[in-house]
C-alpha cells in the first residue's frame, strides 16, 4: 500500500508539475504575447508548487532537504491565485478596470511572503497520517490562506460573467473550458490545505491532478484553447473566400436573365410591330423576371434567414406530407417511394423551415433519378442515441470530389441549379441543432442523414 501512498504522491504532483510547466511554455510558444507570458506565470508557480510538495512528501528524504522545499511549495501555492487573477484580467483586458483591486491584493500577499522564512509563515513541521511533514500554520500562513481563498473566488466569479456574456463563440468557448479546467484543478489544489489545519484526511485527491493538467494541454493541441484569435482569423479567411464565391455565382447567374432582359428591351422600338416578337417577349422576359427574383430569394434566405419558430413537430408526418405535395412528380419520374423503420418522436423545430429542408432533399434525390428508381426514407434512433431522419436514393451518385463542395454557395452540378439550397439546408439544421451528413458512391445513390443532437431516446 506504502508504493501507491504516500510514495504515488511523489509520482502524481510530478506529472501535475512538469506538465504545467510543458502547457505554460507551449503557450508562450504559440501566441508570443503578454497573455502568453502571464499564463507561463501561473503555471511556473504551479509547477514551484506541485514540484516542491512532491519533494515534502516524499517521507525518505532528509527532512533538511525536504523541508525548505516545503516552505518553497507553499509560497508558490499562495501565489498561485494572484497569478490567475492577473491571468484572468489579461484575458479579459481589463486589468486597468481592476487595477486597484489586483495591486491591494498583491500588497498584501507580498507583505505575508516575505514572512515566508520565519515561523510566522510556518511554525513547524509535523507527522499527519502517514505524511512526515506537514506543515503548521504560523500567523502568516493563516492570513494567507484567507487571501487565497478571497481571490480565487473573485477571480472564478469575475471570469464566469465574463464567460457568459460574451458574445464571439469561439471565445465564449474558449473561456467556458478554461473556467472549467481551472476550477476542476484549484479546488483539488485547495484540498492540500486540510492536512496542515489538523483535518488529517488521506490526499488521494492527488492521484487525480494529472487530469487536470492534462486536460488542458489536451485543449490546447486537439481545440486551439488559448488560441480562439487564429480561428478566428480562420473562419474569417473563409468567409471571405465564401464572398468571393457569392460574387462570382451571382455574377454568373444574374448576367444571362439579364443578358436576354436587355437584347429584348433594345429590339423593343424596332419589332413592336412584329407579332412573333411581341409573343417571344411577352414569354421570355416575365420568365427571366421571375429568375432573378427566385436568385434573390434564395440569396436572402441564406444571407438572413429568420430564427426558427420552434414547435413539437411529428417530422416523420412531415416528409409524409412532403411526399404527398410532390406526388405528380414523383409519378411522372417513376420512382419507387418505400419507407424502412418509422419511428417518429416529436422535435422542437420550425414546420415550414423543416419541410423547406425535406422538399430539397427530396427533389434533389427525384433529379437524381431521372431514368427512375428508388426513395427510401426512414426515422430512427442512431449509434449515439439520436433521433435522425435519412434520405436515400439509386441514383447517380456524388463525386467524392464534388461531395466536399456540396454546401458551399452556388456550388452546383446541374445545368440548372442555383447551388444555395443546400446551403440553405445545412443554415436551418444549424438553427434546429441537427447535423446533416452525406454520403454517396458514383453510380448507386447518394443517402442524406438529419441527426438532431438535442433528441435522444
Amino acid at each position: 500500500m506504502e508504493l501507491l501512498y504516500p510514495s504515488g504522491l511523489v509520482i502524481a504532483l510530478s506529472l501535475v508539475g512538469y506538465n504545467a510547466l510543458l502547457t505554460g511554455f507551449f503557450v508562450l510558444f504559440k501566441r508570443r504575447d503578454r497573455l502568453g507570458f502571464n499564463y507561463l506565470v501561473s503555471s511556473l508557480f504551479t509547477f514551484g508548487w506541485a514540484l516542491g510538495l512532491s519533494f515534502l512528501y516524499n517521507n525518505e528524504a532528509n527532512p533538511a532537504f525536504s523541508r525548505p522545499w516545503g516552505v518553497f511549495s507553499q509560497v508558490c501555492f499562495f501565489a498561485m491565485p494572484l497569478a490567475w487573477f492577473y491571468f484572468v484580467l489579461v484575458y479579459m483586458k481589463k486589468e486597468r478596470e481592476y487595477a486597484k483591486a489586483l495591486g491591494a491584493v498583491a500588497l498584501a500577499a507580498a507583505a505575508f511572503l516575505a514572512l515566508s522564512a520565519t515561523p510566522w509563515f510556518i511554525l513547524q513541521f509535523r507527522s499527519a497520517d502517514v505524511l512526515l511533514n506537514v506543515p503548521l500554520p504560523g500567523p502568516a500562513y493563516k492570513a494567507l490562506s484567507v487571501l487565497f481563498f478571497t481571490v480565487l473566488v473573485y477571480a472564478f466569479w469575475i471570469f464566469y460573467e465574463f464567460w457568459k456574456q460574451e458574445k464571439s463563440p469561439l471565445k465564449r468557448s474558449d473561456s467556458k473550458t478554461l473556467f472549467l479546467a481551472q476550477l476542476y484543478g484549484f479546488s483539488l489544489a485547495a484540498l492540500s490545505l486540510l492536512p496542515a489545519y489538523g483535518v488529517n484526511l488521506p490526499q488521494y485527491h492527488f492521484f487525480l491532478m494529472p487530469l487536470w493538467q492534462f486536460f488542458l494541454a489536451y485543449a490546447m493541441v486537439r481545440h486551439h484553447l488559448l488560441d480562439f484569435e487564429s480561428l478566428e482569423k480562420e473562419m474569417h479567411r473563409d468567409k471571405l473566400a465564401s464572398l468571393s464565391t457569392l460574387s462570382a455565382g451571382m455574377h454568373h447567374e444574374l448576367k444571362n436573365p439579364l443578358t436576354t432582359i436587355k437584347i429584348f428591351a433594345e429590339y423593343l422600338p424596332q419589332k413592336y410591330d412584329d407579332p412573333e416578337f411581341r409573343k417571344t417577349f411577352q414569354e421570355v422576359v416575365p420568365a427571366e423576371v421571375r429568375r432573378v427574383n427566385d436568385l434573390l430569394s434564395q440569396l436572402l434566405n441564406f444571407s438572413k434567414p429568420r430564427e426558427p419558430e420552434l414547435r413539437p413537430v411529428k417530422l416523420m408526418a412531415l416528409v409524409g406530407e412532403t411526399l404527398d405535395f410532390l406526388k405528380p412528380v414523383i409519378e411522372k419520374s417513376g420512382v419507387e417511394i418505400r419507407g424502412a423503420r418509422q419511428e417518429d418522436p416529436e422535435v422542437p423545430a420550425d414546420r415550414d423551415q423543416m419541410k423547406q429542408v425535406f422538399l430539397n432533399l427530396i427533389l434533389n434525390a427525384l433529379q437524381a433519378m431521372p431514368e427512375g428508381g428508388r426513395l427510401e426514407v426512414s426515422g430512427d434512433w442512431n449509434a449515439k442515441g439520436q433521433f435522425a431522419v435519412a434520405i436515400s436514393d439509386t441514383g447517380a451518385g456524388i463525386d467524392p470530389v464534388q461531395l466536399k463542395r456540396i454546401f458551399d454557395p452556388f456550388f452546383t452540378t446541374k445545368a440548372k441549379g442555383t447551388g444555395l439550397g443546400l446551403s440553405i439546408v445545412q443554415q436551418i439544421l444549424s438553427a434546429h441543432g441537427a447535423d446533416i451528413q452525406v454520403t454517396s458512391q458514383p453510380g448507386r445513390g447518394t443517402r442524406c442523414q438529419i441527426s438532431f443532437k438535442n433528441i435522444k431516446r
